[in-house]
């Protein structure tokens, strides 16, 4: 491609893209087959070299990260200076993996944060190592998470008010199976303690691609 000219990059109509370390990375969705037979399934998360499609006018070999599951999807993603931050939605709940880019192609780590709730990416700051999270469920409060080497330690440093004692409380999840064989989770907070049934407060909500995760509520408490 000589220099100067310009070309559109064969990225999908919808979806979502980020360039990183000379990468286009690539959530479509929906299915896309830039080149070829190759079809890429709609929310995944993909790569290609920025530099090579620059120079031959192709994409060349697509590198996939992660791809949706029957019960998990890509909720967002972002990039710090080193590495791809993922934040998973996965059977409700929270789960963040770590991407670096090496010679010998993409590996990925899970972030060591608190499971069992919803994970909300913060920040990652593009210039250096940070990247911070907020973590929450029914029992505990927004708290936030904040790391200065890329995820590898995370430390909490704030926490919004608890407005009851927690600690004779347990937090569960379960399924439902409905008519049809499909399995909704639902998640419980109860008293450690109760062995019969009790009274419970229902609430739920689902639609418009989107989900009710578990979140902290001072007033249900």
């Amino acid at each position: 491609m000589p220099v100067g000219a310009m070309t559109a990059l064969p990225l999908p109509a919808n979806g979502t893209w980020l360039a990183f370390h000379g990468q286009m990375l690539v959530r479509p969705a929906e299915d896309w087959q830039p080149e070829g037979d190759a079809v890429y399934k709609a929310g995944g998360l993909y790569a290609f070299d920025l530099e090579g499609f620059r120079q031959t006018g192709k994409i060349g070999a697509v590198d996939m990260l992660a791809e949706p599951g029957e019960r998990s999807a890509i909720a967002e993603f972002a990039s710090n200076r080193d590495h791809v931050f993922v934040l998973f939605n996965e059977n409700v709940r929270g789960r963040v993996m770590a991407f670096e880019k090496s010679a010998a192609g993409w590996t990925g780590r899970r972030l060591a944060l608190p499971e069992g709730g919803t994970i909300t990416m913060n920040h990652a700051n593009e210039a250096g190592a940070s990247v911070s999270f907020t973590y929450e469920d029914l029992l505990t409060p927004p708290t936030l998470y904040w790391s200065d080497d890329n995820g590898e330690t995370l430390a909490p440093i704030l926490a919004q008010k608890a407005f009851f004692d927690a600690s004779s409380h347990a937090a569960e999840q379960f399924e439902a199976i409905s008519k049809d064989g499909t399995r909704i989770p639902y998640f419980v907070a109860r008293p450690k303690d109760q062995t019969a049934p009790v009274p419970a407060i229902i609430y739920g909500y689902g639609g418009f691609e989107e989900t009710m995760a578990p979140w902290y509520s001072g007033m249900r408490g």
